[in-house]
């Protein structure tokens, strides 16, 4: 509904009243699509609230969260694993059902993709052990909504989507993993739910093994016992020393068990660690500022050391390293007059991207560099938000940027040093984009 309730003369909000008159123990939610989320005021009796429905909004204060149309377009049932994770953690309050039965409608009986109305984002019929029963997408649905679900929080901060390929079977997560040092200490901070209906008392267990879930024994120990509520959930700390692998770098697993009244309820695999012997290497990241007033012209304050513009050769110093090749991209106009295309020489500009979401690595050597990526959403494609981040290239998140209104193009700026992975990907609209990377000196500063 595109209506805002919050307003006193909404002509429904007679009906919210009517309904909370009837029963008022509970709160009535409406599904909106203008961003206006929160506590519907003034109601006669009970409460009534607002919550984004195209758009997974996460919001302190007085906002009931839950999943609307927000995760079935493209990687459907994917996208639907990560946000029902992320929203278990904010403590959500919707589902809708059709964020993933859109997606494969024959797990409904009697159904089919050639019955389902929506073809644009139909894939054929499922195949079980591929992309149905017994596949690994599905059994990612499952993690996500066990009741006893246990999430390590480092992981999913470094790893806030799952990749899948559909056809394939496939499914990577976590795609990219800490990486610790021998002797160094690990900590883990594990969020442990507690979906029963009764019992509160649990007990965290957990084992480190080489190579695999099976591999040789580590390390072991456990947290607790703990209390948490029905319906709640709670963040435990696993720590203990990296140990020493017989070789330069090994691959160790954390296995997690949590037991309720002794028994094991759940037993979660997917924590993998990557201890080395070798110097791990030096990445700094320290976010500068936004800048909205520049548009594209950015010759005169941007670029002195370098740059690269998508669509054009890069022009980069040789001790600096972008890995943006093979990446895609999209000329939107080779020539324009519009000054928030990025100038390219004279009164020539020109209005291009990379595009989707996508990681590329960024190695601006041991002295400290300012490097600035400009975005732009020259055709609002979906009126693109997106989020940026900076992590380290074994996974430790350095910095994150929640990006949207770059219609007229809008520089991000850190000071880095070392080497970074850099991650974009699209929150809402058609893909994520942006459009230029720029390199400038940066002194040393003295603590």
């Amino acid at each position: 509904m595109p209506a805002d309730f919050r307003s006193p003369n909404n002509p429904w909000r007679w009906l919210i009243d009517a309904a909370l008159e009837t029963d008022p123990t509970r709160p009535y939610v409406f599904e909106v699509n203008n961003n206006q989320t929160g506590a519907v005021p003034g109601m006669k009796s009970g409460r009534a609230h607002q919550m984004e429905h195209y758009t997974p909004i996460v919001k302190s204060g007085d906002h009931l969260r839950g999943m609307g149309e927000c995760a079935w377009s493209t990687d459907g049932m994917a996208d639907f694993s990560m946000q029902a994770v992320k929203m278990r953690l904010y403590d959500w309050a919707h589902c809708a059902p059709w964020s993933w039965l859109n997606f494969w409608p024959n797990f409904l009986e009697g159904m089919n993709a050639e019955r389902h109305p929506w073809k644009t984002n139909d894939y054929g019929d499922r195949k079980d052990g591929v992309d149905g029963w017994g596949s690994p997408i599905v059994q990612t649905v499952q993690w996500a909504l066990q009741p006893y679900l246990l999430v390590d929080r480092g992981l999913l901060e470094t790893n806030p989507v799952i990749k899948e390929n559909s056809k394939s079977g496939r499914v990577g997560w976590p795609y990219r993993v800490p990486l610790y040092s021998t002797g160094a200490k690990i900590e883990r901070k594990i969020e442990v739910f507690n979906g029963a209906l009764a019992g509160n008392t649990l007990q965290l267990n957990w084992s480190a093994r080489w190579d695999g879930p099976e591999g040789a024994l580590a390390g072991q120990g456990s947290v607790g016992p703990f209390e948490i509520e029905p319906g709640f959930h709670a963040t435990q700390t696993v720590s203990f020393e990296a140990p020493k692998p017989d070789r330069e770098e090994r691959t160790l697993y954390l296995v997690l068990e949590v037991l309720k009244d002794g028994k094991t309820v759940n037993r979660d695999e997917r924590t993998g660690l990557t201890v080395t012997t070798k110097p791990i290497p030096l990445a700094e990241v320290v976010f500068m500022g936004q800048d909205e007033t520049t548009k594209g012209n950015w010759q005169d304050k941007y670029g002195k050391e370098g740059f690269w513009l998508a669509g054009k050769e890069p022009k980069l110093p040789a001790s600096a390293k972008v890995d943006l090749e093979h990446a895609s991209h999209w000329i939107w106009a080779a020539q324009t007059t519009e000054l928030r295309a990025p100038v390219i020489g004279g009164d020539k500009r020109i209005a291009s991207c990379w595009y989707g979401d996508m990681t590329f690595t960024l190695d601006v050597g041991d002295r400290p560099r300012k490097v600035t990526l400009y975005f732009l959403d020259w055709d609002e494609a979906g009126k693109r938000q997106q989020t940026v981040r900076i992590c380290k290239p074994e996974g430790e998140l350095l910095d994150t940027r929640n990006l949207g209104g770059f219609h007229e193009g809008k520089y991000l700026t850190w000071k880095i040093r070392g080497s970074v992975e850099v991650e974009i990907q699209k929150v809402t609209g058609k893909n994520a984009v942006f459009s230029g990377v720029f390199l400038d000196e940066s002194k040393y500063e003295k603590k």
